[in-house]
């Protein structure tokens, strides 16, 4: 499998290994980079946190609040797109996406296979589709306006590391009729 064909798949019990490691990789990679934009809940997370957060991951996939697709090169793992059922009692139309893609792997057009595969596993289940993503990661911005997210507000200094602020862009997608076709870099 080469990178220009990665392999997409749904989340499987045995990636917890591989997805736990990029997880400690992503936290080196903040640790280099404080622009970096993934969001963290913290400091780096012990074994007993990533096996919670895995294993609530995979829960809600099983129960259907929750659709994931990972994408493999070579046998490895090298991304995760997930959207969730919403915390909002009054939303259970709205699904929250996250993406993670490995860096060597990244701005190769995985990031869009993957939210892809994961907008299609989550239709009928989810009407409007949210993500919230660092104003520093224009990539990931920049994709998302390919898949039609509309941009609805922006968090100044939403995020503090040390000395360096970085603001939050909320974005949205409606797939209530359907999932836009996505649109080319030069579209």
């Amino acid at each position: 499998m080469n990178l220009n064909n990665p392999k997409i798949r749904r989340l499987e019990w045995d990636d917890f290994a591989e997805l736990a490691e990029q997880e400690l990789a992503y936290h080196m990679e903040l640790e280099r980079n404080p622009h970096f934009g993934i969001g963290t809940y913290g400091s780096k997370p012990e074994p007993t946190g990533l096996v919670d957060w895995f294993t609530k991951l995979y829960t809600a996939a099983l129960c259907g609040d929750a659709f994931v697709s990972v994408a493999e090169v070579g046998g490895k793992i090298v991304g995760m797109c997930h959207i969730e059922a919403g915390h909002f009692a009054e939303g259970p139309h709205v699904g929250e996406l996250g993406i993670s893609v490995v860096k060597k792997h990244r701005n190769a057009g995985i990031g869009a296979r993957l939210i892809k595969a994961a907008l299609e596993d989550s239709r009928g289940r989810f009407e409007i589709i949210s993500s919230s993503v660092f104003s520093t990661n224009k990539s990931a911005i920049a994709l998302y306006k390919r898949f039609g997210f509309k941009e609805y507000s922006v968090a100044p200094k939403f995020v503090k590391r040390g000395h360096v602020y970085i603001s939050s862009v909320s974005m949205y997608l409606d797939i209530g009729r359907g999932i836009p076709r996505i649109k080319k870099d030069n579209d």
